[in-house]
């Protein structure tokens, strides 16, 4: 990579994240009012865009957890498989020691 698509490959990142924080400053600023939030027996007075927010990362976290859970699984599922490929390598010797035994017996 040349130097100079090095040097300008963090500006592009930079732009997005600054206009993101400018499009959320942006909807915190006209969502200021307050509201009135209840949940299971929890009830209380809240910013709205502040709410929006705290759904927002619970909702990214249960897709994180979700996705942790489903890699666990996929991990273990390759384990199994790698087990079970050991397995068939082993039965495919123990196939060729029998065929070879065989072919002795039939020789003499």
């Amino acid at each position: 990579m040349t130097e100079e698509k090095t040097s300008s490959s963090w500006r592009i990142p930079l732009f997005i994240g600054l206009l993101i924080g400018a499009l959320v400053l942006t909807f915190a600023f006209q969502n200021s009012n307050e509201v009135h939030v209840k949940f299971l027996i929890w009830e209380g007075k809240a910013i709205l865009s502040f709410t929006y927010f705290i759904v927002f990362a619970v909702s990214i976290l249960t897709a994180f957890l979700f996705g942790l859970a489903n890699w666990w699984r996929r991990g273990k599922l390759k384990r199994k498989i790698g087990s079970l490929e050991e397995e068939i390598v082993e039965f495919k010797e123990q196939i060729l020691d029998i065929k070879e035994e065989n072919e002795e017996d039939n020789d003499e």
